[in-house]
């Protein structure tokens, strides 16, 4: 089985510098972000109910605990244990519905952030380093567009698996 780790899929060759480039606004992101705020303060105002908020802190508790931390994090991006694909679906979908990207989107932004942290110098984008409210508005709206960006490499067995190439296209509008 073709497993990479984490310092394996990203790839610099001689031209690649984690210092040289710059933050780009990303619109279909940001209007992504900013709808989703909208319609969840519209809907908590409009429609609040201690029954709809139990849910809601169920259901935030399933999709980040079960999907985000266990299903992306330590299933797909670091494969920390084996189970069987079709739980491992369930889980990564779960991740999903988090709404931070697709599952190749997820082992790109770790490993790409875990990478420039291991840089002797880090620019303030992946070290989260410009202020609370700086990076909240980068991490949810823009990108780090490198001059030269590394080789990025997902291993064959999830950039060809057509369950998580469709989780990919249609992460959004899940």
């Amino acid at each position: 089985m073709n497993t990479l780790r984490a310092i394996d899929r990203v790839i610099p060759d001689a031209a690649t510098s984690n210092l040289l480039g710059r933050i780009e606004w990303t619109p279909v992101q940001s209007i992504w972000t900013l709808a989703n705020g909208l319609l969840g303060v519209v809907g908590v105002v409009w429609f609040f109910s201690w029954g709809a908020l139990a849910v809601f802190m169920v259901l935030t508790v399933i999709t980040v605990c079960a999907g985000h931390s266990v299903g992306m994090h330590r299933l797909l991006i670091h494969r920390s244990f084996k189970t069987y694909r079709a739980v491992e679906y369930v889980l990564v979908w779960l991740g999903v519905l988090v709404g931070m990207a697709g599952p190749m989107g997820m082992i790109r932004q770790h490993d790409m952030r875990d990478w420039h942290q291991r840089q002797d110098s880090c620019p303030p984008h992946p070290s989260h380093g410009a202020g609370f409210w700086r990076d909240a508005w980068w991490q949810m709206h823009c990108t780090f567009a490198l001059d030269h960006p590394p080789r990025f490499e997902i291993e064959t067995r999830v950039a060809n698996d057509p369950v998580y190439q469709w989780m990919e296209r249609l992460w959004r509008w899940r």
